[in-house]
């Protein structure tokens, strides 16, 4: 604490916070160069502060408290308050400030680590909704009211599994309730509804949530919309369906072999027309078996051809042996 005359110089100091300290030791020094906590020296930045607050005009009472931050000389930098008094002998007059001036670092580097953390919370493109160990949501993240079309202030209260489609909700939520409770954390596909009707996909991480003894105090689910990625997944896989069936209702023979010329594929045409019991008794051979000897040759250096030149040779006849050993004369394009 300082106490501060109508000229801004030092008159009264407690020091409970100083080692080798004394009020001799800073009678008559302007405040701008005297800390009155465990420091010597304020820097200009808070020393300008610290006066500027010490002369305000009005009437007596409280002054308007502000913080500033502090250069040790050691260079460690702190986060002072600054509060006090205004003292004015007649009410015209500024008669001097009783100052009070705290150190509080470890507030302000918490508050910021804090402000930080939402703001990384924030932040994450994933949807997180923090739970309690109830699974009721307690907060949420920017991008879960995003995903579930729900304000905030709506989200929390709500039980987590309320979010999930109506279709599957009571089935899988035994399942995850199962998991937390056997192994502390689940994950897997969730089909949430909005209120508007619509239904979105997610792939859904839920862990426990622990204070700083290490005692669970809810659960941290974290959300990803997967639904687009779902979409172009299952029109592939329709696509695939659609390219197989037109496929198998060709009635020409239709063989592909990789590069090593094992067949790979084979419709149902080749398997009726070469004979054989089963696709799988052509693919587990090499397509240089379906031609007679005499004909290897030359097919393999027109296969040549066509993987590296990418030459595309006209219908041609051949001929190609059966699996009971027949030969057949064919029409054959590649």
């Amino acid at each position: 604490m300082v106490g501060l005359d109508d000229d801004g110089e030092i008159v009264l100091a407690t020091f409970e916070d100083f080692a080798d300290a004394g009020p001799a030791a800073f009678g008559g020094h302007s405040v701008q160069f005297t800390l009155p906590a465990r420091l010597v020296l304020l820097g200009d930045e808070a020393g300008k502060a610290l006066l500027a607050t010490a002369r305000r005009t009005g009437e007596p009472g409280e002054i308007v408290p502000c913080e500033v931050m502090h250069r040790h000389p050691n260079g460690m930098r702190l986060r002072l308050s600054i509060s006090g008094h205004r003292l004015s002998p007649h009410s015209d007059e500024y008669g001097g400030s009783l100052i009070v001036v705290s150190d509080v670092t470890d507030r302000w580097r918490a508050e910021t680590m804090r402000r930080r953390q939402a703001q990384i919370f924030n932040e994450i493109t994933d949807a997180v909704l923090v739970l309690n160990n109830e699974r009721i949501v307690t907060d949420c993240s920017a991008s879960a009211e995003q995903l579930f079309g729900v304000e905030k202030r709506a989200l929390i209260g709500q039980p987590a599994h309320q979010l999930h489609s109506p279709r599957i909700q009571p089935i899988q939520e035994v399942e995850i309730a199962s998991a937390l409770r056997d192994y502390g954390h689940w994950s897997g596909e969730v089909q949430i509804r909005r209120p508007d009707g619509s239904e979105r996909v997610c792939e859904v991480t839920i862990g426990p949530l622990r204070d700083d003894e290490g005692q669970a105090i809810g659960y941290l689910s974290v959300s990803r919309d997967v639904t687009a990625r779902k979409k172009t997944e299952r029109a592939l896989i329709d696509s695939e369906e659609r390219y197989r069936q037109l496929v198998e209702m060709q009635a020409d023979t239709l063989i592909v072999h990789d590069e090593t010329g094992k067949i790979v594929f084979a419709n149902s045409a080749a398997v009726e027309f070469y004979r054989a019991d089963s696709v799988a008794s052509l693919t587990k051979r090499k397509w240089l078996d379906l031609l007679p000897p005499e004909r290897r040759k030359r097919a393999v250096i027109l296969a040549a051809a066509i993987r590296e030149r990418g030459y595309r040779p006209p219908v041609f006849e051949s001929a190609r042996r059966r699996l009971d050993g027949t030969l057949v004369d064919v029409e054959t394009t590649a």
